[in-house]
């Protein structure tokens, strides 16, 4: 092997050594589905009018993070065949946004009866004493086998990029 600092070139080949963790998110973010309130906005939905019990102390409305109150803006990033799809199945726009946000309710209602929860994963890379991680939370816990393996290869390949850079920078102090 030739002296890489004179020049020459070097080959060095490392094992790594990749730790997988899945977990509970125990302070996750639902904002995507919406927030809940204890005053009527525009755009709420009145829990109760879905036939959800509200109890004393709980919010009785929720507004949804997307879709409703409707927006006809919403809708101009789709083609017109797929807008008579959608009007097709729902019967219009409009109805189709309340389809939607009524569902990002029953979501919401669902992970509050824990029915589903939120995890993060955790990938740590080693190779000899250096590591690397990379978590990445806000995966629900019914999502399918092939995005929960997409997220590991996503965290997997941070942690790597993270870990050749703690290597080069080590290779230039030396």
């Amino acid at each position: 092997m030739s002296d890489v600092r004179n020049g020459g070139d070097a080959k060095l080949t490392l094992t790594a050594f990749v730790t997988i963790k899945w977990d509970i998110d125990t302070d996750p973010d639902t904002s995507h589905l919406g927030e809940y309130s204890s005053e009527e906005k525009e755009g709420s939905l009145d829990r109760a009018a879905y036939g959800i019990s509200v109890r004393q102390g709980e919010c009785r409305y929720f507004k949804p993070a997307n879709h409703w109150p409707h927006n006809p803006k919403n809708w101009e990033h789709m083609d017109g065949k797929e807008k008579a799809e959608i009007i097709k199945e729902h019967g219009s726009l409009r109805n189709a946004d309340l389809h939607y946000a009524v569902e990002d309710l029953k979501r919401m209602e669902a992970f509050n009866n824990n029915e589903w929860w939120m995890e993060f994963c955790k990938v740590t890379v080693r190779i000899g004493t250096l590591s690397a991680s990379k978590v990445l939370s806000g995966t629900e816990s019914d999502s399918s086998d092939e995005h929960k393996k997409d997220t590991e290869e996503e965290c997997r390949d941070a942690a790597l990029g993270e870990l050749e850079n703690k290597i080069l920078r080590r290779l230039e102090v030396e």
